[in-house]
């Protein structure tokens, strides 16, 4: 809600609420046909790598930066 909350604020009164992986799908396919980087963030080693298969497979063109683990809860 704080994004939807924010556009209104700007000017926007109809946006709609924007949830967290809808928004990054859609910034990833923007990413991909702009030439843009991502970078990929998981808890385990297995989760960015993951996303990163994934995410390339969608998206063809799109450039993932670098993919990081941090052990949960530090």
């Amino acid at each position: 809600m704080p994004v939807a909350w924010s556009l209104r604020r700007l000017g926007l009164p109809g946006q709609k609420r924007i949830n967290s992986p809808d928004l990054m799908w859609n910034y990833c396919e923007h990413a991909a046909v702009e030439g843009q980087l991502v970078f990929v963030f998981g808890s385990t080693d297995y989760t960015p790598a993951l996303l990163q298969e994934r995410l390339e497979s969608a998206f063809k063109g799109l450039s993932i930066a670098d993919a990081y683990s941090r052990p949960f809860g530090h």
